[in-house]
């Protein structure tokens, strides 16, 4: 009886706005996800909630795995910011349909 490879769903990409990683150490990715997944992670530099220095772990953490990550820092708390929003747009923009291709002159 042959097995049947399990396939696996891989996402476009994911989003984080002031996020952190729980339990850091038993976190994993699969090199398929890893590989397929990009992530945008905003953060401000003076969020009192989620302390900053969690995005620079977090992001050291999923490269560590080979996630590609853009990480981005915007002068707020813990809240959202004008370029903020523009910058996930447009990364949710490109992960769902692809960079813009050059027009003929």
């Amino acid at each position: 009886e042959e097995e049947e490879e399990e396939e696996e769903d891989v996402y476009a990409g994911c989003v984080g706005l002031s996020a952190w990683m729980t339990m850091p150490d038993k976190f994993s990715v699969s090199e398929l996800s890893s590989k397929g997944t990009p992530m945008f992670w905003g953060h401000g530099r003076y969020d009192d909630k989620v302390l900053f220095e969690q995005q620079a772990f977090g992001v050291d953490k999923l490269r560590s795995r080979g996630v590609q990550v853009m990480d981005e820092a915007y002068p707020m708390g813990h809240e959202s910011h004008p370029d903020e929003m523009m910058a996930m747009a447009t990364f949710v923009d490109r992960v769902l349909f692809g960079e813009e291709e050059e027009k003929d002159s």
